[in-house]
Formats: C-alpha cells, structure tokens, sequence
C-alpha cells in the first residue's frame, strides 16, 4: 500500500486509475488546496483512496481522481472522454453538475434534508 494513499503503489488491476493519478497529478501541478495550502494534488489522490476503501470499480475510483480537473485545469469533458472513456467521463461531469447544482441551491438543515442522528441515513416517511 502507498504511505498515505491506501491505493496499492502497483494499482495492479487498476490501470484506469493508475492513469487518473498520473493525468491528474500533471494537471494539478503547481496548484496548492485553499484551505491547508498543500499541493492541491492531495485532494485527488484522497477522494480516490476512499472510493477505493469502499471497494469502489476502477472506473470509478479513477473519475473520483478526475473529479476536479474539468473547473480547475484547462481539461474538457471532451479530452476526458477520449482518454479514460465514457463511463468516467460521464461520472465527472454528473459530479461537476450535482455540486453546481448545490451551490446554486439555498442551503437546507439536516432535518429538512431528513438526516438524523451520526449515521446520517435519510429518514423514511
């Protein structure tokens, strides 16, 4: 396992992801996280550690790996599509809309949004 990444440091069977990485990491260069001021290649490299603990695809751990270069690097949908495939391409734009699509929305409470309690699960009616 890679010192902090918790993705195997071969991705052997992950090759989607391996190239997400790399993709990613060559994109992001340069580019530090506003809140702790580190490499902002970090935030990837975590999303895609997560969807990997949760045993997560490797089309998926690899769009999670993307998910930030559409906004914040000269990428295109188009590029991404090309390169990595539909499916994960598809998996960053739905990513990319749902947090606009959030932003624009006027923020609601817990209750409203049906979490209660630490696990979060959604209330049924």
């Amino acid at each position: 396992m890679g010192a902090s990444l918790g993705i195997p440091n071969s991705a052997e069977g992950l090759a989607k992801t391996q190239d997400a990485l790399d993709h990613a990491r060559k994109l992001h260069a340069g580019q530090s996280r506003k809140d702790e001021g580190g490499p902002f290649i970090l935030h990837p490299r975590e999303v895609a550690s997560l969807l990997y603990a949760a045993g997560a695809p490797d089309h998926v751990i690899a769009a999670g790996a993307l998910h930030d270069l559409i906004e914040k690097t000269p990428a295109v949908a188009f590029d991404l599509r090309a390169r990595f495939g539909s499916r994960v391409a598809a998996l960053v734009e739905l990513e990319r809309v749902l947090r606009d699509s959030r932003e624009l929305a006027p923020a609601a409470s817990d209750d409203e949004q049906g979490i209660v309690g630490s696990d979060a699960r959604p209330r049924r009616s």
